[in-house]
């Protein structure tokens, strides 16, 4: 490999001595992503003369790959910029930093998504500055609860509450049963609210029963595992459905002639 990179090093000089090899080696030093392929697939190192270009050109995906597939390492010129792209950043700190990257975490801290990844796999815990970001998403403050904090997470449940499927989960895995702030807006979800009154009341939740009525696949479910029988209110609704057949089997045990169903 030394001998490869002597080689083509000998090969670049010789070319570049050229007016027209100079004038294009200058310009696809120019541009920060026809340089980085420069440097990694032909020099198989750094370029020097390159690097200004990079950093200048603000496109922290192309400064992480320099860093990481060239360099193979910290690059700290480069570093502010890198800082402030959350992605990139939260990449650089976990890859090749292999920790922390104070400077970046206000960037990262703004980005819900990434402080969250930041959070579990950079600090491998709490992450305060970035909660009040955090908070404001309902998906990542349900398992940054879960997975990060380990608890309830109280400044981000009036978000939480206000999404069926995050609610439902929060009270599931966070709180460990019944949620009855959240519950008026799971029970607008035929299916989330099935999967509550199966998971965390297990057994019949008669306020969200109008609206689980009016979804027959649901409503076969909530029929047979939750009533364990008929279920009027969803019969209107299950009788012109794919659904009856199995409705009259497994929740009605009998034919349902209302439905055509005259044997089973």
């Amino acid at each position: 490999m030394p001998i490869l990179k002597e080689t083509l090093a000998t090969i670049i000089g010789k070319i570049n001595e050229t007016p027209v090899a100079k004038k294009q080696l200058k310009k696809t030093a120019q541009n920060p992503v026809e340089a980085y392929e420069f440097a990694l697939n032909v020099l198989q190192g750094r370029w020097p003369i390159a690097e200004k270009h990079i950093i200048n050109g603000s496109n922290s995906e192309i400064i992480y790959f320099y860093a990481r597939r060239v360099i193979r390492g910290r690059w700290p010129e480069a570093e502010p910029v890198i800082a402030k792209n959350p992605r990139w950043a939260y990449e650089y700190a976990r890859q090749i930093i292999h920790g922390r990257f104070p400077v970046a975490e206000p960037h990262i801290a703004k980005d819900a998504c990434w402080a969250y990844d930041y959070a579990m796999d950079v600090i491998y815990g709490r992450f305060p500055m970035a909660e009040k970001y955090i908070a404001k998403d309902p998906d990542v403050a349900y398992r940054y609860a879960r997975n990060v904090l380990e608890k309830r997470f109280p400044e981000a449940e009036p978000v939480i509450a206000k999404s069926p499927e995050d609610a439902y989960v929060y009270a599931k895995n966070v709180i460990g049963g019944r949620w009855p702030e959240a519950e008026p807006t799971i029970a607008k979800d035929p299916e989330v609210a099935t999967r509550y009154a199966l998971a965390i009341i297990k057994g019949r939740w008669p306020e969200a029963e109008p609206v689980i009525a009016q979804s027959p696949a649901w409503a076969l479910l909530y029929a047979t595992d939750i009533i364990r029988g008929r279920f009027p209110e969803a019969e209107e609704y299950l009788e012109r459905s794919v659904y009856r057949h199995a409705y009259a089997r497994n929740a009605l045990k009998r034919p349902w002639p209302e439905a055509g169903i005259y044997e089973l």
